[in-house]
């Protein structure tokens, strides 16, 4: 992936932090806004550490006794800006900190924020506890250097791998309740507008969503939509809706059906061992055993249960992709084409999770194949001169004067002004990194990442 791993150097907790709320912050450069914000962040997270710490103590105390209340949140809810439920919130994070040595030092010195704390107190659910000591430290490093969503789907990917390695039950708990399905309300309003509302569970929506991305793709293609049409994303989205659901309705000989896309991904590594047979992998994917494969992830929702993958197997198209070399005739093509191949791309999409612009958390549905060396300039249209950016950020490379570079599989962007890009959290986890090699009930000494030679499933529109 190309957004790779960032080296998260020490943090620790601000000398005077009253002397962060005396700055007058319209008189800093960008520049010292920007860094201002990202400490003022980390004081926020430590003190809702101190915070959290101090709820759990008074609680334990029974001091909120004395003033007559009926418990701690309710003392807290009547003398402070908080509500009854943040209070047992933080009362419940204070009780999982206990045993959570590693997150509450992180926590405490604003390494990691609240939400964080808490994604990582729940990851430690259902039977993990005694995995989740062993790895607690890996985990927490991987938590900090990411975004708070890559951060959830790293530590879901995470759980998952250890109930397959030592044969837990899911932690899911019962199926879900009536109120819990999905459902869609469409009512029409006085004025005679249509009142679209509802929840749809993660396969049910990201059928629909892969379906409406697909065609506002196709749209931009044949030409009803364009940059400067004036429309919003939303309103697009209606638009390609609509269109969907009349194409539908029409019915006829011709099979307008949107198959899933189906990647089934193999990561080579030469030191880890000979990977799966491709012939044998391409050619009955759908008769594998679940226990060949790492992951089964839709492309937004993240991960699906076995036999939801062997469905979507048996009703989509299947393409294998191979991660770890890019030595395919297809995948570098030179100067004998100018645009990425269909191979590229979905090779790209794998790879690269999405835009590689520092920040930026686009998926690969609605980003282009960018030559880092520029086509104009003699770049070849080679996997290793191709990485994946949205539009925005393909036009502020073209346009805006930020240049980005390459170097070891790393992106790094330049500013305009010819000051390198802040390195930002990572917005997605790296979908080759597998992170449980680790035994429990024995510390682990060595890496506790690694890359497997497996294969993972990833779904998705054309």
């Amino acid at each position: 992936m190309a957004t790779v791993m960032l080296d998260s150097p020490p943090v620790t907790a601000p000398d005077d932090p009253l002397s962060l709320l005396a700055v007058s912050v319209r008189e800093l450069t960008d520049d010292g806004v920007a860094a201002h914000l990202t400490d003022l962040h980390r004081l926020r997270a430590v003190v809702d550490a101190a915070v959290v710490e101090a709820t759990g103590v008074f609680d334990a105390r029974s001091a909120w006794a004395r003033d007559g209340a009926r418990s701690g949140p309710s003392w807290v809810a009547a003398h402070c800006p908080s509500s009854h439920g943040a209070a047992k919130d933080d009362l419940r994070l204070d009780r999982d900190l206990r045993a959570m040595p590693a997150t509450a030092a992180a926590f405490g010195v604003g390494r990691i924020g609240r939400e964080q704390a808490r994604l990582l107190a729940r990851c430690r659910t259902d039977g993990l506890e005694e995995a989740f000591a062993a790895c607690e430290e890996v985990l927490v490093d991987e938590v900090a250097r990411s975004t708070v969503a890559a951060g959830a789907r790293f530590l879901r990917r995470w759980q998952a791998e250890v109930r397959e390695r030592f044969g837990l039950a899911e932690g899911d708990g019962p199926a879900p309740a009536a109120g819990d399905r999905s459902r869609v309300h469409l009512s029409c309003s006085f004025e005679g507008r249509w009142v679209l509302d509802g929840t749809l569970d993660a396969e049910s929506g990201e059928i629909v969503a892969n379906a409406v991305d697909a065609q506002v793709d196709a749209m931009f293609t044949d030409g009803v939509f364009h940059a400067d049409d004036g429309l919003l994303p939303s309103e697009r989205r209606a638009i390609a809706l609509v269109e969907l659901v009349t194409r539908g309705a029409r019915g006829g000989d011709d099979d307008g059906t949107a198959r899933p896309l189906v990647l089934g991904v193999v990561h080579l590594d030469g030191e880890c061992g000979a990977p799966a047979p491709l012939p044998t992998l391409a050619g009955h994917l759908g008769r594998v055993p679940a226990d060949l494969f790492g992951l089964a992830e839709l492309e937004h929702a993240g991960l699906v249960d076995w036999a939801t993958a062997a469905r979507w197997i048996c009703e989509g198209d299947v393409q294998v992709i191979e991660v770890g070399h890019d030595d395919h005739d297809d995948l570098r093509m030179g100067r004998k084409i100018r645009l990425a191949n269909r191979s590229q791309r979905r090779a790209l999409r794998i790879r690269d999770g999405g835009c590689v612009f520092p920040g930026c958390s686009v998926d690969p549905s609605h980003c282009v194949a960018h030559h880092v060396r520029w086509w104009e300039w003699g770049g070849e249209t080679d996997l290793d001169n191709l990485v994946l950016v949205c539009r925005f950020h393909h036009q502020a490379i073209h346009q805006r004067g930020f240049v980005m570079t390459r170097d070891q599989g790393r992106v790094r962007v330049t500013r305009p002004d010819g000051q390198p890009l802040r390195e930002p959290l990572q917005p997605r986890p790296d979908p080759t990194l597998r992170p449980t090699r680790c035994r429990v009930g024995q510390r682990s000494r060595g890496p506790t990442t690694q890359r497997v030679p497996t294969a993972t499933v990833v779904f998705g529109h054309q």
